[in-house]
Formats: structure tokens, C-alpha cells, sequence
């Protein structure tokens, strides 16, 4: 499989524990001058210069990089002078690292970006070196030094990947300092940035590839006419045609876009982070209508009359707008708003008791069905960039008015998986995170079944629960399995099904690992070995939405996908990661 630069430590009691762990090992080195991000209280010194920059991750993104090292020039005559590590901002914002810190005055040379992440018993670390030919920069006293984007992106090879870092000029990034540091006060003239070495267009060219060449997808969603569009980052939209043909676009964002819609007339809309609203009537090209405010567009939507609705997140807000007529003027009104402490101001009900809550951060919102009712979800946390609770409202869609809520529903989201219809049950307080239970919708009966997540073995062979195991001193016993994407299925009863089986050795300790395709004939109330192997180790995720073959693609490892037109006994390589 895939591997990276990656290291997993058991975590003790105290920070200082897992510090001391890293330190012993090499992999925290202890040479570097640590800065903070700036803050209302920082005393920044009149020698001092400010460094901001901002690192998106292409990949997978876990753990964040929250940690960017740059080289003084003369950090090789002295083991007194060290380089300087400059800390993120303790949570990211729409996927972006942001950096801002006050650093001593001259010329600098970017070393490293790293994450370190403490998550329960564990801290994780990665780290990606720079190479001499990014550049060099200065620093000056009073001043800000705007390093611009930097971009990771793990470029596929083989059964490996490359780290690549690209850095790409950002206009008005002083910009993100009114934003997220409107204390400091700077002279916008006074903003350097790195030294011109005559190499912008290779690097644009290596950030145009990269946005050719995406490795991470959400989605899909499905237009009317069955065509199918995964979002990916940096503004990249790829799209799979009612034919199965493969076509790549993109609009002018480094955000991964948030939600994706086309109306019966074929007019097309993409949403993403820090207000990005692009439109594309059809048979226009792109028009920019994203918000001057820094909202986070969460979802869009196009009516059945063709109005365009999106819903809106404003920090502890939540806003549906409305817009119709033409879409690259939209004039937008707003048919209902949400907060944690007041929740909808379109209600048939009333909100209940407003006493002792607090503001919270809205982090998502989306629409599902559960047997033919309109079920708006509302995320939340009490932090921004963490995770927290979802509330869940019957909602009509025609006008956004909410029908009833909060519910207590049993469904986190129902979804297409091949010829049925699934649901996903809402993780409770003891249910742990490594294993969720799937239902399956039975139209005979119009209700909900649980499938099974568990295998029975005789020995090393998968058999039905029944089976009577006949190998001297072994006996039929069960094991839990975990999908590692939607199961698919062919017709109401026959199903396939991705898991990842693990063992360890009892003398040796050695762990290993074997991805099958598990095959049902019964609906999901069985699962058996079918012996058909996946095109590659990485390539595991299931397109549910596509109803007449298996669609697989290797989200967060390549840009491929494969289909299956016989339960996966051969598979088709139809798009192809490209090779720069």
C-alpha cells in the first residue's frame, strides 16, 4: 500500500511525556526556536518582522502540518543558531494551516512543514523536507513577509508516493491578517515576499498539474440527466458523463468545494470555503459570484421551479438563501436562518428552552431522505475546525420552512448503494468509532433491516454461520468486520461488500493484513469470501450511485477509478492517474 512519512507513539499522561519520547528518537528534535502565532497580547519587538503563511493539504490531510521550519542563512557556522519553527493557529480554518509569528530580521530558506497531532493514547508526526531550489525570502524589522500558499500534494509512484510542496503567489494575503490577526496593525506597502528567482512559471506549471491530478474526492453527486461530479481540492470538479466518459474542470479556488449542483436546464453551481460561488449557465463558462465575507458555503441546491437555494455558515449562523432569474446577478434573499441558541426562525415549532446555551460554531449542514420525509442536518462544535454534535429537522424543501425538530432519528444519513437504498445508524455514546452498523431498505415490508458485520470462520475459511467445522480442534467462530466503503449491490439480494481482515502473529507479534471481496446472496444477512481480488491494495472506496456496474476509485491514494461489470472477477481501468 501507499506509505508515508508517518510515526505513531502511545501517548502517557502529560504532553512533556510524549515530547521526551520524540526527543530520545531523533524525530523531535530539540534545536529549533519555537514561535507562537501572534496574539493580542504578543509584544512583537521593533526588530522583529512578521512571516505569514498558509498550507493546504492535497492529500488525505491527517494529521494537519501545524508546524513550518524555516533556515536562517547563516545557520550552518553555529550550533547557536537555530532554525526557527513557526506553530499554526491551534485550529485549521476550511482545511488551511494558518501561520503568522514574529521572527528576527534576515534572510531565510523554508526547511520543512510537519504535523504533530496528539489524538487519545496517541500522538501522530509527519514531516516533509524542502529541497534548496524552493527559494529564499527576507525578513525586515516592522515588516510582513507573505510567504504566500504552499501546497502539499502526495504525487502517486507506484506502490509509494513523493511528497511535493509547491508554493504559488497569493494576491492580498494581508488579507487573512485583518481576518485572523485584526489587532496587528501594518502597513499594507510594506509586504514583502519571496526573492524572484526566475522559476514561477515551473511552479505553475507542477500547481497546474497538480489540479489535474487530484487524489482526494468527496461525493458524488448525481445530476439529473445521471451523470455524476466529485469535488476535490483546489478547485478541481471531475465528472462522469451518462456514457461513463471521464471530464476534468475547475474553478479559480485552493479550497476543496463543498458541494456541487446542476438544474434540468443544465446550469451548474460549485460551493466551497471563504464565500466561493462559481456558476456555469449552460453553455456559458464560469462566472464568479462568490460572497465578499469570509461565510463558508456549505451545500447548494437548484428547486424544481430552478431557483438556486445554498446554505450558508457565518461562524455561529446559519443561513438558507434564495436567488432566481439570472444566476450571474443573483439577488438573494434569506428564507431561513439558524443558531444553536435560537434555532429557526421558520419554525412550526417553538425552539423550547433557551436557558444556559451558548453559542456554537456551525460546521456543516446537508439534506437527506428517510422513508419519504426531508431531513435537514445541522453540525455544530463548540470550536471552530472541531467535531461536535448534529441536530436534525423535517424540513420543506420548497419553501425551507422547518416541519419538526429536533428529532430523534435513528439514521445518521441514508444513501444509494447500487439498487437499494441504505442507512447509516447514529454512532451513540458507547458505540466506539471503529465499526458502523449498515441497514438496508426492504421495499416488500417498507421498513429497515440490520445487515450483519460479522463473518464466521473454520479455520482460515470464511463459511455461513451454520456450517459444522470439521478441522481437528477448531470450531465455527465469528469476527466482526468493517466495510471499508458502502457495500454495492446488484439487485435487492446480491451484494458485494470491501473489508480489511487483520491477524497477529501470537509468538512473532507480526501484523498482517488481506482485503477481500466479500459477496452476499441474501441481502447482507450473510457474507461469504468470493475470491475476487480489488485492481489495487489502496483502491477500496465504492461508487453507490452507479447502479449497473461496480465503480472503485483509491480516494486519498490516486486519482484512478475501475469498474466492474461481473461483481469484481475482472475490473476496467477507466480513468488513469496522470504521470508529471
Amino acid at each position: 500500500m501507499l506509505r508515508a512519512n508517518f510515526k505513531a507513539v502511545k501517548a502517557g499522561t502529560t504532553l512533556m511525556m510524549v515530547l521526551m519520547t520524540f526527543l530520545l528518537s531523533g524525530c523531535f528534535p530539540s534545536y529549533y526556536n519555537y514561535h507562537e502565532p501572534i496574539t493580542e497580547k504578543t509584544v512583537v519587538k521593533p526588530e522583529q518582522g512578521i512571516v505569514v503563511a498558509r498550507i493546504i493539504d492535497a492529500g488525505r490531510g491527517f494529521p494537519p502540518f501545524n508546524q513550518l521550519t524555516i533556515n536562517p542563512e547563516n545557520v550552518q557556522q553555529s550550533d547557536k543558531i537555530k532554525p526557527d519553527r513557526l506553530l499554526s493557529m491551534v485550529e485549521e480554518v476550511d482545511g488551511v494551516a494558518i501561520f503568522a509569528s514574529a521572527i528576527k530580521p534576515g534572510n531565510y530558506a523554508m526547511n520543512d512543514i510537519s504535523a504533530y497531532l496528539i489524538s487519545g493514547d496517541y500522538s501522530y508526526w509527519r514531516g516533509v523536507p524542502i529541497d534548496a531550489q524552493f527559494g529564499t525570502f527576507t525578513v525586515k524589522p516592522g515588516e510582513v513577509t507573505d510567504l504566500g500558499t504552499l501546497i502539499y500534494y502526495p504525487k502517486p509512484k507506484e506502490d509509494k508516493f513523493m511528497h511535493s510542496v509547491v508554493r504559488i503567489p497569493t494576491e492580498n494575503l494581508e488579507q487573512l491578517l485583518a481576518r485572523f490577526f485584526p489587532f496587528y496593525k501594518f502597513d499594507p506597502s510594506k509586504v514583502n515576499t519571496w526573492l524572484d528567482d526566475q522559476r514561477d512559471d515551473e511552479r505553475f506549471e507542477l500547481y497546474a498539474n497538480i489540479v489535474q491530478n487530484p487524489v482526494v474526492f468527496s461525493g458524488p453527486v448525481t445530476a439529473p440527466d445521471g451523470a455524476l461530479y466529485f469535488l476535490a481540492k483546489l478547485g478541481a470538479i471531475v465528472r462522469r458523463n451518462t456514457f461513463g466518459e471521464w471530464e476534468l474542470d475547475a474553478v479559480d479556488t485552493n479550497y476543496q468545494l463543498n458541494s456541487v449542483a446542476e438544474s434540468n436546464n443544465g446550469d451548474l453551481v460549485v460551493a466551497g470555503p471563504e464565500g466561493v460561488l462559481y456558476v456555469k449557465p449552460q453553455g456559458d463558462e464560469w462566472h464568479d459570484i462568490s460572497f465578499d465575507l469570509p461565510v463558508n458555503v456549505l451545500k447548494v441546491y437548484f428547486s424544481p421551479k430552478g431557483e438556486l437555494d445554498i446554505l450558508v455558515a457565518d461562524e455561529y449562523q446559519l443561513q438558507v438563501l434564495r436567488t432566481s432569474g439570472n444566476l450571474t446577478s443573483p439577488n438573494w434573499t434569506e428564507v431561513n436562518n439558524y443558531t444553536y441558541t435560537d434555532k429557526w426562525k421558520v419554525s412550526a415549532e417553538t425552539a423550547g428552552d433557551k436557558k444556559n446555551r451558548k453559542a456554537k460554531y456551525i460546521t456543516g449542514a446537508y439534506v437527506f431522505d428517510e422513508g419519504g420525509r426531508d431531513l435537514l442536518a445541522v453540525s455544530y462544535a463548540n470550536r471552530r475546525g472541531r467535531s461536535g454534535d448534529t441536530e436534525i429537522y423535517q424540513v420543506d424543501l420548497s419553501s425551507w420552512n422547518i416541519l419538526a425538530g429536533p428529532l430523534e432519528t435513528k439514521w445518521e444519513v441514508t444513501f444509494q448503494a447500487g439498487a437499494v437504498k441504505l442507512a447509516l445508524e447514529k454512532l451513540g455514546f458507547w458505540s466506539g468509532n471503529w465499526r458502523r452498523d449498515y441497514f438496508k431498505y426492504d421495499p416488500k415490508t417498507q421498513d429497515w433491516y440490520e445487515m450483519t458485520t460479522e463473518i464466521f470462520k473454520c479455520g482460515e475459511k470464511i463459511v455461513r454461520p451454520d456450517f459444522v467445522c470439521d478441522i481437528e480442534g477448531k470450531k465455527t467462530n465469528g469476527d466482526w468486520i468493517n466495510f471499508k466503503s458502502t457495500p454495492w449491490f446488484k439487485n435487492d439480494l446480491e451484494g458485494v461488500g470491501i473489508v480489511t481482515l487483520s491477524d497477529v502473529d501470537f509468538w512473532t507479534g507480526k501484523r498482517s493484513s488481506e482485503t477481500l471481496i466479500l459477496y452476499t446472496e441474501d441481502g447482507g444477512r450473510v457474507w461469504l469470501d468470493s475470491g475476487n481480488k480489488i485492481p489495487k491494495p489502496y483502491c477500496t472506496d465504492i461508487v453507490g450511485e452507479v447502479k449497473d456496474k461496480i465503480v472503485l476509485y483509491c480516494n486519498g491514494a490516486t486519482g484512478d477509478f475501475y469498474e466492474s461489470s461481473d461483481m469484481g472477477k475482472t475490473w476496467k481501468h477507466v480513468r488513469q492517474q496522470g504521470n508529471f
